[in-house]
């Protein structure tokens, strides 16, 4: 009989283990998923808050987000040129042309630029410059880019190089 309790003991003992570690599993698994929905919920409320911010921008027209310089930006440029606070971009010359800094790049009436965005790209020469808008003058017709929209992070413009050996631009005078 004594064996038997023993039989008995011992089958209960590795019962007994089996249960606890079970039941240490099962905690585990519990803490896993709890850890897992919580993610899962910050995740979400990340996921909405950018839902949110596109529709605004959508509401806005723009789709990207602006990433340019803002007009604080381009009056330090040209505080930084001339030493004082200038009106927006625009400094007038004292021989009576218009000059703006975009993007630290000095352009002047009369000035050939390239302006790209993405692939596009357009190149001419600065008709005029006013009221925000920069005016681009080339073989067939003339266009107008206001100033902000030329600040942007899609807007890339360059003084134009023309490259070419028989052009009148390189040939010295």
């Amino acid at each position: 009989m004594a064996s038997i309790t023993a039989g008995l003991q011992k089958i209960m003992a590795r019962q007994k283990k089996k249960m606890e570690l079970a039941d240490k599993r099962m905690e585990e698994r519990h803490t896993k998923i709890k850890e897992a929905i919580i993610s899962n919920d910050i995740a979400n409320r990340n996921s909405r808050e950018d839902e949110d911010t596109k529709k605004v921008r959508r509401r806005h027209h723009s789709e990207k987000p602006f990433r340019g310089f803002t007009e604080e930006e381009a009056e330090h440029d040209l505080a930084e040129i001339f030493g004082v606070k200038s009106d927006k971009y625009m400094h007038i010359l004292p021989d009576g042309k218009t000059m703006v800094v975009i993007k630290k790049q000095v352009i002047t009436e009369g000035d050939m630029v390239r302006i790209e965005k993405g692939d596009l790209f357009e190149v001419g020469v600065v008709k005029h410059l006013h009221k925000g808008a920069l005016i681009l003058g080339s073989k067939d017709r003339e266009k107008k880019y206001p100033l902000n929209k030329l600040l942007s992070s899609r807007y890339s413009i360059q003084p134009y190089i023309n490259r070419r050996k028989d052009s009148i631009y390189n040939s010295p005078v």
